[in-house]
C-alpha cells in the first residue's frame, strides 16, 4: 500500500483546492517559513482520525477551517481527502483504491467517509489500528514526537514500545473487558444486596401471611353479622317510609285547593292593575302634550324676538354700508390726482438717465485705450526682467563655479590629511588586535573551566531528579490506591442508593403507589422514610415495626381514601395508611420512668428515634408502647414488671409479648434491612467524603513534588543551556581570533589604496586651480554688463507708473459717472413702482365701492322677508294657546277614574294575604313530612352504600331471614372486632407479596449465577490479553533494542545506546529508559547531551521503529532542523535505505534533504494569506 493522492480545501491556510500526487520513493515539500507546508502533515494526521486539536496546533475544532484574511473571506468548511493504493490488500477492504474523506463545518458538524460512503470516526480509527498508521503510531513524525521521545518519563515512553509491538487492539479490548468487569462486579454487588434483602423478608412475610389468613376468616364472620344488622335496619325504615308518604299526599291535596283560589283572585287583581296602568299612561301622555305645547309657545315667542332683533340689525348695517360707499368715492378722486403728478416726474427722470448713460460710454472708451497701452509696456518690462534674471543667473553660476572649485580644493586637502591619520590608526589597530587575541585565549580558558563545573552540576541534578521521580511514582501509586477505595465506596453507595430509590425490599403495592405520584394525593413517605435509627438499633426497630416500616403516611384521610381507590383501579394490591389528622397513638405514662432506668433497658422505642415532630402521632401508633432492651434476659424481667406494654424487643431481634410468648432465632447477616441500609448510606457518604479528602491531599503532595521536580528539571535545563552557551562561546572565541587576523590584513590593503588615492587627488587639485582662474575672468566681464541692463528696466518702470496714474484718474471718473447713472435708474424704477401701486389702489377702491352697493340692495331684500316671518309667528302663538286649554280638560277626567280603580285593588290584596297565610301552614306540614322521608332515604342510601362496598343489592337483604335480635347481633360484632384487634397489625398484601418475593428470589438467584460465570469468563479473557501482550512486547523489545543500537552506531559513526526496562519482571507496566554514549564520551542522561546529539538520538530510535515495524508510508515534518551538515548526510543515507520499502513524504527546508528527494513540491503564501502549490513540479532525474 502507498500514498497516491491528497486533496485539501478550506483546511487551515489552504483556502483553495490543492491536489498532490505521490509516487514511490521520497517526496519533499519545501517552502519558506510561514508558507503553510506543515499544514500538509496536519491534514494527513487529521484525515487519519486525529482528535486532539492541540496536536494540530489549534485550540478548538473550528481552528482547522480557513479563518479568512484581508483579501479573502472566511470559509464555512474544511475538507481533506486521502487516496491510498490498496492493491496489495494491506487494508481489510475489498477495494484496490481507498479514499478517506473528513469534513468539518463551522456549525461544529463533522462528516466521515470511506470511498464516499458515510461512516463514523471510530470506523476510520479502527481501520488503521495496529497498522502503524493510527493516531498513536509513528507514521507521521514531527518535532513534537522528537521532543516527546526525549522529554517523556520512562512510564510515558512505554507507548513507543506498545505501538511498535502492535498491541493497541489488545489494549483497547482489555480496557473494554475491564469496563465490563467493573460493571459486572457492580451488578453482582447490587444483585447480592437485593437477594439478601428479599431473603430476609421471606420469614416475616410468611408470618404476616398466616396472620392475614386468620384475619380473613374473622372478617368473613364479621361481615355476616353486619349484613344481619343491615337487614333489620332496612325492614324498619321501609315501614316508616310508607306511613309518611300517606300523610304527605293528604297535605299536598289541601295545598292544591288553596292555591287554585289564590290564582283566581290574583287574575282579577292583575286586570285592575292593568286598567290603573292604562289610566296613568293617559294622564302622563296628557301632561306630555301640555308640556310640548308650552315648549312650542316658548319657541314661537323666542323666534318673534329674534326676528325683531334681526330687523333692527338690518337697518343699522344699511346705514354703515352707505357711509363706507361715500368714503370710497372720495378716495378714488384723490388717487386720480396723485397718478397725474407721478407721470410728470417719471418723464423728467428718464431724460436725465439717458444723458448720464452716454457720458459713461465715452469714459469707458478712454479707459480701455490706456489699459491696452499699459499692458504693452508691462509685457516689454517682463521680457527685459526675464532676460536680466537669466543674465544674473549666468553671473551667479560663474561665481558658484569659482566657489565650488575652492570647496573641492579644500575637501581634497582635508581628505589627504584624513588618509594620513587613517594610516596611523591602522597601525595602532594592528597592535590592539594582537592584544585582543591574547585576551580571547585567556577568556577561552575561563569558559572551559566553567563548562567542567556545569557538567558536575548536571550530574548532581540528574541524580536529584531520579530520586524525585521515584518519590513521585510512590505518590502516584498511593493516589491510585486511594482512587480504587473511592471507586469501591462509590460503587457500593450507588448500589444502595439505587435500592433506596427503587424502594427495593418494599412490598409491590408500596412501590407502585409511591412511584405513581397520583395527582391531588399527598404522600409524605413510608414510616422507614421519616425516621432515623441510631447505629446498632436497626434490627430491634425493624423487628418492632415489622410490616409497619412500609406503612404510608398521609396528611389527611382523604389522601388515603384516594390512594386506596387508585390501588383498586390499578389492581396494585393493598397498603396501610397513617393519616396524621386522624391517627391515634398511645404512650407510656410518666410513672413508668423508673422502669427505663434499669440496667440494660434502653427505654421506649419512640424515645430512641429521630423524626419530625409532625410524625409523632403515627410513630406513637406503631411504637408508642414498645420497649427496647439489650438482651432477652432483661426482656423477660421487664415483661414481669411492666404493668402494660405492646411488646419488648431486644437488640438481637427477640420479641416478648404481654401474654408471655417469645419470638427469636437467627437473622441473616448477609445484608441489612431497610433501616440498616439507610444508616449504611449515611456512613458510606461520610467515608466517600473522607476518601475524596485523602485523594485531594495526595494530589496536593503530588503537585508540590511535581512542582519541585519541574523546578529541578528547569534548573537542570537552565544549566544545560548555560553549558551549551559556553560551548558556543568557545567556538565564537576561536572564530573571533581568525576574524581579527583577517581584519589586520584588510587594514594593510586599505592603507595602500589610500596612498594611491592621495596621488589622484593631487593631480585633480592642479586642474581645479586652472579652471578657477578662468572662471574669475568670466565673472568680471559679466559684472560690467549688469548695470546697463538694470538702467533700462528702471526707465520702463517709470513710464509704466505715469501711465498707471492717468489710468487711475480716468477709471475714477468712470466710476463716478456709473454711480450717478445707477442712481438715476433707481429713481426711475422707484417712480414706476409708485405709479403701479397708485393704479392698484385705485382699482381696489373701485372694486370695494361696487361690492358695497350690491350689499345695500341685498339688505333691503332681507328686511322685507323678515317682516313676513314676524306676522306668521304671531298667528301660530294664538293657535297653540287654544290647543293647551283643550288638553287640560281631558286630563282632569282621567284622574277621577284612577281614584276609583285604586280602591278596588286594595280590597283584592287583603283577600290574597289571607289565603297566603293558610297556604304557608299547609306547606310547613308538607316540608316536615318530606324532611322525615329524606332522613329515611339517607339511612337507606347508607345501607345501599355499605351493600355496594360488598358488591350486594337491597334485594339480597329482603330475601334474608334473620332470627337473631339486634342486641345479640351487636354483641357478636363487638366480640369479632375484639378478636381482630387482638391480631394486631395485619398486612393483607403479605399473601401476594410473599409469593412475589419468593419468585423474585428464584429469578435473582439465577441472575447472580450468570453474573458469577460472566466474571470468571472476563477474568480469563483479560488474562489471555495480558499474556498475548506480554509475549509480543518482549519480542518487540529485544528486536527494537538491537535495531536502535545498530542505528545509533550508524548515525553517530560509533558510540553506544540502549533501551532499558525499569521493571523487567512486569513488562506490561514497565517504563523505558534511554541511555546514549556518543563517540568519545561516557554514558550519560539524554538531558546532558547537546541539542544536535539529542535530536540525532531520537531520530535513531524513530528510524529503528521503522525497521521493526515498517509502514507503507511515513511523513517527516522538519525533524532534520536541528542536525548539522555531517549528521544530516548520515540521516539522509539511512533514509534512502528505508525508502526501498517505505514511501516517505518529507517537509523540510534543508538543501541536503532536498537533494536526496525523488520529487519536490513547492508551497508559497500569496498576498491574501492563502497557501498555494507551485505550478511547476520538479522531478529529480
Amino acid at each position: 500500500m502507498r500514498l497516491k493522492r491528497l486533496e485539501i480545501v478550506g483546511f487551515k491556510s489552504f483556502a483553495n483546492r490543492v491536489k498532490l500526487e505521490f509516487d514511490t520513493g521520497i517526496t519533499a515539500i519545501v517552502g519558506p517559513n510561514g508558507s503553510g507546508k506543515s499544514n500538509i502533515s496536519d491534514a494527513i494526521r487529521w484525515v487519519l482520525g486525529e482528535q486532539s486539536i492541540k496536536s494540530l496546533r489549534g485550540s478548538k475544532l473550528e481552528d482547522v477551517i480557513f479563518a479568512g484574511s484581508d483579501g479573502k473571506r472566511p470559509l464555512g468548511m474544511a475538507e481533506v481527502q486521502l487516496t491510498l493504493d490498496n492493491s496489495d490488500g494491506f487494508l481489510p477492504l475489498d477495494y484496490n483504491e481507498v479514499t478517506i474523506t473528513r469534513r468539518v463545518y463551522r456549525s461544529g458538524d463533522s462528516e466521515f467517509l470511506i470511498n464516499r460512503q458515510a461512516c463514523r470516526l471510530r470506523d476510520i480509527q479502527d481501520l488503521f489500528t495496529d497498522t502503524g498508521l493510527g493516531r498513536e503510531g509513528f507514521a507521521i513524525i514531527g518535532q513534537g514526537q522528537i521532543d516527546a521521545v526525549l522529554s517523556a518519563n520512562p512510564l510515558d515512553r512505554r507507548f513507543i514500545l506498545e505501538e511498535t509491538a502492535g498491541i493497541v487492539k489488545y489494549r483497547n479490548r482489555r480496557e473494554q473487558a475491564q469496563k465490563k468487569m467493573t460493571q459486572t462486579e457492580y451488578d453482582l454487588v447490587r444483585v447480592s444486596d437485593i437477594l439478601s434483602e428479599l431473603k430476609d423478608q421471606l420469614g416475616p412475610l410468611e408470618v404476616q401471611a398466616n396472620k392475614a389468613r386468620r384475619y380473613q376468616v374473622l372478617s368473613g364472620q364479621l361481615e355476616a353479622v353486619v349484613l344481619d344488622k343491615l337487614t333489620l335496619q332496612l325492614n324498619e325504615l321501609c315501614t316508616k317510609e310508607t306511613q309518611f308518604q300517606g300523610a304527605l299526599a293528604a297535605s299536598r291535596s289541601e295545598a292544591e285547593e288553596l292555591t287554585e283560589q289564590y290564582q283566581k283572585l290574583e287574575l282579577i287583581l292583575i286586570q285592575e292593575q292593568e286598567q290603573l296602568s292604562s289610566l296613568e299612561r293617559r294622564i302622563e301622555e296628557n301632561q306630555l302634550q301640555i308640556n310640548d305645547v308650552n315648549e312650542r309657545i316658548n319657541q314661537t315667542m323666542q323666534t318673534i324676538g329674534l326676528i325683531e332683533e334681526r330687523l333692527k340689525h338690518n337697518r343699522q348695517t344699511q346705514s354703515e354700508r352707505a357711509k363706507q360707499s361715500s368714503d370710497y368715492a372720495e378716495q378714488i378722486q384723490g388717487l386720480l390726482v396723485k397718478l397725474d403728478q407721478l407721470n410728470q416726474q417719471l418723464e423728467h427722470k428718464q431724460s436725465q438717465y439717458q444723458l448720464l448713460e452716454q457720458a459713461v460710454q465715452e469714459a469707458e472708451a478712454r479707459v480701455n485705450i490706456k489699459r491696452e497701452t499699459l499692458q504693452h509696456y508691462r509685457r516689454d518690462l517682463e521680457m527685459k526682467k526675464s532676460a536680466f534674471i537669466e543674465f544674473v543667473q549666468e553671473l551667479a553660476d560663474a561665481r558658484n563655479f569659482g566657489l565650488n572649485y575652492q570647496r573641492q580644493l579644500n575637501q581634497l586637502e582635508q581628505q589627504l590629511e584624513a588618509i594620513k591619520q587613517e594610516a596611523e590608526e591602522f597601525a595602532q589597530a594592528v597592535k590592539v588586535q594582537q592584544e585582543k587575541i591574547e585576551q580571547q585565549r585567556q577568556y577561552q580558558q575561563q569558559l572551559e573551566h566553567k563548562q567542567r563545573a556545569y557538567e558536575e552540576k548536571l550530574q548532581q541534578y540528574a541524580a536529584a531528579c531520579g530520586q524525585h521521580e521515584q518519590e513521585l511514582q510512590q505518590l502516584v501509586d498511593k493516589e491510585q490506591q486511594a482512587a480504587d477505595r473511592y471507586r469501591q465506596i462509590k460503587s457500593r453507595l450507588q448500589a444502595l442508593k439505587d435500592l433506596e430509590v427503587e424502594y427495593e425490599g418494599y412490598n409491590y403495592s408500596v412501590r407502585r403507589l409511591i412511584k405513581a405520584k397520583i395527582p391531588r394525593v399527598t404522600i409524605l413517605g413510608t414510616v422507614a422514610d421519616v425516621i432515623t435509627v441510631p447505629p446498632g438499633l436497626e434490627t430491634a426497630i425493624e423487628v418492632a415495626l415489622g410490616a409497619g416500616l412500609q406503612y404510608i403516611i398521609t396528611p389527611h384521610e382523604h389522601d388515603a381514601k384516594q390512594a386506596i381507590e387508585w390501588l383498586k383501579q390499578q389492581r396494585a394490591g393493598r397498603c396501610t395508611f397513617l393519616p396524621l389528622n386522624n391517627i391515634k397513638g398511645s404512650t407510656f405514662p410518666a410513672s413508668f420512668q423508673k422502669f427505663w432506668q434499669q440496667e440494660n433497658c434502653l427505654g421506649p422505642a419512640v424515645n430512641l428515634l429521630q423524626f419530625d415532630p409532625m410524625y409523632l402521632p403515627a410513630i406513637n401508633a406503631l411504637l408508642g408502647r414498645v420497649v427496647v432492651v439489650k438482651d432477652l434476659d432483661t426482656a423477660l424481667i421487664m415483661q414481669r414488671e411492666l404493668p402494660s406494654f405492646s411488646r419488648i424487643v431486644t437488640l438481637a431481634g427477640e420479641v416478648v409479648m404481654p401474654n408471655g410468648s417469645l419470638t427469636g432465632g437467627s437473622i441473616s447477616q448477609k445484608t441489612h434491612g431497610i433501616l440498616a441500609r439507610k444508616n449504611e448510606i449515611t456512613q458510606l457518604e461520610q467515608e466517600l467524603t473522607a476518601s475524596q479528602d485523602e485523594i485531594a491531599a495526595v494530589g496536593a503532595d503530588k503537585a508540590k513534588l511535581d512542582q519541585k521536580l519541574h523546578a529541578l528539571k528547569a534548573e537542570q535545563e537552565n544549566i544545560y543551556q548555560r553549558s551549551h552557551q559556553l560551548e558556543l562561546a568557545l567556538h565564537a572565541a576561536a572564530s573571533e581570533s581568525n576574524q581579527l587576523e583577517n581584519d589586520l590584513r584588510r587594514l594593510k590593503q586599505q592603507l595602500e589604496a589610500k596612498e594611491q588615492q592621495l596621488q589622484d587627488y593631487q593631480t585633480a587639485l592642479f586642474e581645479l586651480q586652472n579652471e578657477a582662474a578662468a572662471s574669475q575672468d568670466n565673472v568680471a566681464a559679466l559684472e560690467q554688463n549688469e548695470q546697463a541692463k538694470r538702467d533700462e528696466i528702471i526707465r520702463l518702470e517709470q513710464e509704466i507708473a505715469v501711465l498707471e496714474q492717468e489710468l487711475d484718474s480716468d477709471s475714477e471718473f468712470l466710476t463716478t459717472q456709473k454711480i450717478a447713472c445707477t442712481g438715476a435708474a433707481a429713481e426711475v424704477k422707484q417712480l414706476q413702482e409708485h405709479q403701479a401701486a397708485v393704479q392698484q389702489q385705485l382699482a381696489q377702491n373701485q372694486k370695494a365701492l361696487d361690492t358695497l352697493e350690491a350689499d345695500i340692495k341685498q339688505l333691503e331684500d332681507q328686511f322685507q322677508q323678515l317682516q313676513q316671518e314676524l306676522t306668521a309667528n304671531k298667528e301660530l302663538e294664538e293657535q297653540l294657546k287654544a290647543e293647551k286649554l283643550k288638553i287640560g280638560e281631558q286630563a282632569e277626567q282621567d284622574k277621577a277614574a284612577r281614584v276609583h280603580v285604586q280602591e278596588s285593588i286594595k280590597q283584592i290584596s287583603q283577600k290574597l294575604k289571607s289565603l297566603q297565610t293558610r297556604i304557608a301552614k299547609v306547606d310547613k306540614s308538607i316540608y316536615n313530612h318530606q324532611l322525615e322521608l329524606e332522613r329515611i332515604d339517607l339511612e337507606l342510601r347508607r345501607i345501599d352504600e355499605e351493600l355496594r362496598e360488598r358488591e350486594l343489592e337491597r334485594g339480597s337483604l329482603t330475601e334474608r331471614v334473620v332470627t337473631t335480635s339486634m342486641a345479640e347481633l351487636v354483641a357478636q360484632e363487638t366480640d369479632l372486632k375484639a378478636q381482630i384487634r387482638a391480631l394486631g397489625v395485619v398486612n393483607l398484601a403479605a399473601l401476594e407479596d410473599y409469593e412475589a418475593v419468593r419468585e423474585r428470589v428464584f429469578f435473582l438467584q439465577a441472575q447472580f449465577d450468570d453474573l458469577v460465570n460472566a466474571k470468571e469468563t472476563l477474568n480469563q479473557t483479560i488474562s489471555e490479553f495480558d499474556e498475548a501482550s506480554a509475549e509480543r512486547l518482549s519480542a518487540t523489545y529485544e528486536e527494537l533494542r538491537r535495531e536502535f543500537q545498530a542505528m545509533f552506531t550508524q548515525l553517530f559513526k560509533g558510540g553506544k545506546a540502549d533501551l532499558e526496562l525499569t521493571d523487567p519482571d512486569n513488562i506490561l507496566e514497565s517504563g523505558v529508559n534511554i541511555t546514549a554514549q556518543p563517540p568519545g564520551k561516557k554514558p550519560q542522561n539524554l538531558l546532558l547531551l547537546s541539542g544536535g546529539e539529542r535530536a540525532l538520538t531520537a531520530i535513531a530510535l524513530l528510524l529503528a521503529i521503522r525497521r521493526v515495524q515498517p509502514t507503507p508510508f511515513c511523513v517527516l515534518d522538519e525533524i532534520d532542523a536541528a542536525l548539522d551538515e555531517a549528521n544530516l548526510k548520515r540521516f539522509t543515507e539511512q533514509l534512502r535505505k528505508l525508502a526501498e520499502t517505505t514511501q516517505f513524504l518529507i517537509i523540510t527546508h534543508r538543501p541536503g534533504t532536498m537533494e536526496m528527494a525523488d520529487r519536490l513540491y513547492g508551497i508559497t503564501m500569496s498576498d491574501d494569506a492563502v497557501s498555494q502549490l507551485m505550478s511547476v513540479q520538479l522531478t529529480k532525474e
